[in-house]
């Protein structure tokens, strides 16, 4: 029995470690100028392929636990550039991301222009292009 003890002991010992050490490499990667590439590109994909407009983004800083600054943000709605930001922090409930859903808590822009046009029916052309492709129906209740 003292055997098997021992054992189980060196395994839960091993895998606290193996934790630890990929908490710190994870922890370190999330600040390297190869990560901030690939999340400004997975960024500009999803939101590309999410929104009715067209993001173009230049570079990503900041923390993905809970800010992001945007570099040279501009946002195009048909074929009408709509919102350019050279630089454009957020903050951001990590949590809410668990649940599917972005939660903005501050927005904070240098030097935002804005173009913004309000349709015949009333919608404005910021607001459809930061909407979603998609028409989500209502629940049938």
């Amino acid at each position: 029995m003292k055997p098997l003890w021992r054992m189980l002991r060196r395994m839960m010992l091993l895998s606290v470690v193996l934790v630890l050490v990929l908490g710190v490499g994870l922890t370190l990667f999330v600040r390297t100028e190869q990560f901030r590439v690939r999340l400004r590109e997975q960024l500009v994909t999803t939101l590309n392929a999410t929104l009715r407009g067209h993001i173009d983004l230049g570079q990503v800083e900041g923390s993905i636990w809970n800010n992001l600054t945007l570099h040279d943000l501009v946002v195009t709605y048909r074929d009408i550039e709509v919102l350019r930001a050279p630089r454009l922090t957020l903050r951001y409930d990590l949590l809410s991301l668990l649940h599917g859903h972005l939660l903005i808590t501050q927005l904070e822009g240098t030097a935002p222009i804005v173009r913004l046009i309000q349709d015949p029916h009333g919608a404005w052309n910021l607001l459809e292009a930061l909407s979603s492709e998609t028409v989500e129906e209502p629940s049938a209740t």
